[in-house]
This record gives structure tokens, C-alpha cells and sequence, in this order.
């Protein structure tokens, strides 16, 4: 969850309490994204059936989200 968290921290999606949105660093929202998929394909078959789906549905909100915003930086909004 940390890295999830961290990833999300990256794409400007979240905030530490009480701060505003940071800017958002696609280059390491990336690394981070690319992180958490090579943890999924290394512990396959060694999590939990919740773990999975936890890793599995984060890491599928955070791929999209960085595309939209891959998108929204390559249009210029």
C-alpha cells in the first residue's frame, strides 16, 4: 500500500493532509507503477486471494490514471 500510496502521491491524485495536490512526476509515477507490476509478477501464486485483488485493482486505477494524465500533459492541460 505504500507504493501504491506513493504512486499516487506522484500522480498528483493525493495530498499529505492539509497540503494542496502536488505537481505531478509521470517519470517516477512510472518507475513506481513499473515496481508494483514486477511485485505482482513475483510473489504470483503467493498471495492471498485479498492481496491479489488489492495489487491487482490498484495497480489497474493507477495505469489508467496515468494515462489520462499522460494524455492531458501531451495536450497541454
Amino acid at each position: 500500500m505504500s507504493l501504491v500510496t506513493s504512486a499516487m502521491l506522484q500522480l498528483g491524485l493525493a495530498a499529505p493532509p492539509g497540503e494542496p495536490a502536488p505537481r505531478p512526476d509521470l517519470p517516477a509515477a512510472q518507475e513506481t507503477i513499473d515496481l508494483l507490476a514486477l511485485l505482482q509478477q513475483k510473489t504470483k501464486g503467493n498471495l492471498t486471494r485479498e492481496e491479489e485483488e488489492i495489487l491487482s485493482g490498484s495497480l489497474s486505477e493507477l495505469r489508467l490514471a496515468f494515462v489520462e494524465l499522460s494524455r492531458r500533459v501531451s495536450r497541454g492541460i
